[in-house]
């Protein structure tokens, strides 16, 4: 009797990723209830048109700090906290430069421990320069994005935040398809044996 082995890898596959641009949002402080129905509320931001026509940016809404303006920083992050625990978080920083940029996760709504972090360092006053931070880490449900250091008159602007689940598929090696097929032609090979017989 033959046997068959298959090998599978897992391979990360997006599921339910959410993509905020808030181009849809007016300018000033955002409401901590306009992205509920996605299950996210943002506190600490406010929406701008700063940088809203940078090419990297989706035109014309982006985000910055209330209490910091464009230069938030650990003390003042921008905070988004999730409903249900999610599996991926990426952010677009715009004009990145030497204070850098970070995001950093957390297990809990409120306090909690950092399970996934993200930086970015730039030069200068980063004009033109941008970055997409990304994190992944089961059970998220917190993310604080800000600029981890304080170089006078740089500052970052916010875009495209990103979040969802990260599933994994099994998908067959190549390998694995070679195998399957020396496995069939044995059985194959079997069964013929057997009937000459």
């Amino acid at each position: 009797m033959g046997f068959l082995l298959a090998l599978v890898v897992a391979c990360p596959a997006s599921a339910g990723i959410v993509t905020i641009d808030f181009d849809d949002q007016p300018t000033g402080v955002l409401s901590s209830a306009a992205y509920s129905t996605f299950g996210v509320t943002f506190s600490n931001t406010t929406i701008t048109n700063i940088l809203g026509s940078d090419p990297a940016a989706s035109s014309p809404r982006t985000i910055i700090a209330t209490t910091s303006s464009v230069q938030p920083k650990v003390a003042t992050p921008i905070v988004a906290t999730f409903d249900a625990p999610t599996s991926f978080v990426s952010v677009l920083g715009l004009d990145v430069g030497a204070n850098g940029i970070r995001i950093d996760a957390y297990d809990s709504m409120v306090g909690g421990a950092i399970i996934a972090t993200d930086t970015f360092i730039g030069t200068s006053l980063g004009v033109g320069t941008n970055a997409t931070l990304s994190l992944s880490s089961a059970n998220i449900l917190r993310v604080e994005f800000y600029q981890p250091f304080s170089v006078a008159g740089d500052g970052v602007v916010w875009d495209n935040f990103s979040f969802g689940t990260m599933t994994t598929q099994s998908v067959p090696e190549p390998t694995s398809f070679a195998i399957f097929g020396i496995g069939a032609l044995g059985l194959a090979g079997g069964r013929r044996r057997r009937r000459r017989q």
